[in-house]
């Protein structure tokens, strides 16, 4: 349950910290990973390489 009653548990044990989830994307950030996908999509098509390709899917 979110957010944790007052009285849970967690909140008494002395090696917990706990923390707002408050983490994630912004707007902006939506915006410059749809383009840059956009972008590898053109690079790809261009029979070139895409950017930031993960070292594991390499073939």
């Amino acid at each position: 349950e979110e957010p944790p009653k007052k009285d849970h548990p967690l909140f008494k044990l002395p090696n917990v910290t706990l923390t707002p989830h408050s983490a994630g994307p912004t707007w902006d950030n939506w915006a410059k990973a749809y383009r840059n996908g956009y972008d590898n999509i053109q690079r790809v098509e261009a029979g070139r390489t895409p950017f930031w390709v993960v070292p594991e899917l390499r073939s």
